[in-house]
């Protein structure tokens, strides 16, 4: 199942809600330029995990076919030259690019060892954080550009959402904005309704003069302090670096069971993950979802 939005070099995924009978589902969306498999555990005591490989730019869903909560993600980048392909041969393209239910056991089989608990891939965990919807959709919509290419103007909107998050005079400075634009639009409209009634407008009409000239000013002293706080993005992998940032500052680390229809961006925090010293990637999904 080919995705409607691309993906980029932060490692970014989506797990977008589809409710079943029975369970939920999981639809994974790939904003890396890795092919990942990623691992769906479920909760504490229980054993049972699922398999999925999506490839750069690409989605698959993962159907989650009992109630029982999803616990933890992890991920590993997909090697070809392991059995199986590294688990290639048993996607089926005919159901949705995934590694269908009677395939799961088998990648399990082939790749994890119940014995010693290890297997031939190093799973790395896929950190979820959550953020409020306003975050999230205006994050995504950022990478759904950036993975086309490097693009000015989204970068430019990434450094201000992330001082939005992080900068507590940028976000005085941003409300402040809000509050004038706010104030234009009133203005306006009693100019509408004043001419509507055949009223003298002069009084309105400098009063919208100066709301404009208010506006203006307020927009440069914001473009001003965000170049004097943040260095501009050259190049899409420092761009995406910073919309991981954002993460980080708004997000709140995961530490519940997920027990419904869930969408997860998933992409590359830009820095290395100690435990085993392969990039970490976080799963970033909505507050209250």
């Amino acid at each position: 199942m080919k995705s409607r939005y691309n993906m980029l070099p932060l490692i970014f995924l989506c797990a977008l809600p589809y409710y079943t009978l029975v369970g939920y589902e999981l639809r994974f969306n790939n904003f890396t330029d890795k092919t990942l498999i990623i691992c769906s555990k479920k909760r504490a005591g229980i054993v049972e995990r699922y398999y999925q490989i999506v490839k750069p730019n690409r989605s698959v869903t993962q159907a989650w076919h009992d109630a029982n909560c999803l616990e933890s993600l992890q991920w590993a980048e997909l090697n070809p030259n392991f059995p199986l392909k590294g688990g290639l041969d048993l996607v089926d393209d005919n159901r949705g690019s995934q590694i269908p239910p009677d395939k799961q056991n088998l990648f399990d089989e082939t790749f994890f060892s119940k014995k010693s608990g290890k297997g031939l891939y190093l799973w790395n965990n896929l950190r979820i954080v959550v953020v409020p919807n306003e975050i999230f959709q205006k994050t995504r919509e950022a990478a759904t550009k950036l993975v086309q290419g490097f693009d000015k103007i989204v970068c430019q909107t990434v450094d201000s959402l992330f001082l939005s998050v992080k900068d507590t005079v940028f976000a005085s400075l941003e409300k402040t904005l809000a509050l004038l634009e706010n104030k234009l639009s009133a203005k306006i409209k009693e100019k509408a309704d004043a001419i509507n009634k055949e009223l003298n407008t002069d009084l309105v009409d400098t009063n919208i003069t100066e709301l404009r000239n208010k506006i203006a000013e307020a927009k440069t002293k914001i473009e001003n302090y965000i170049k004097n706080k943040i260095n501009a993005a050259t190049n899409k992998k420092t761009c995406f670096f910073n919309l991981a940032q954002i993460a980080v500052a708004a997000g709140k680390i995961h530490g519940m069971s997920i027990c419904k229809n869930r969408e997860f961006i998933i992409f590359d925090a830009g820095i290395t993950d100690d435990l085993t010293g392969m990039p970490l990637l976080l799963a970033e999904t909505v507050e209250g979802q």
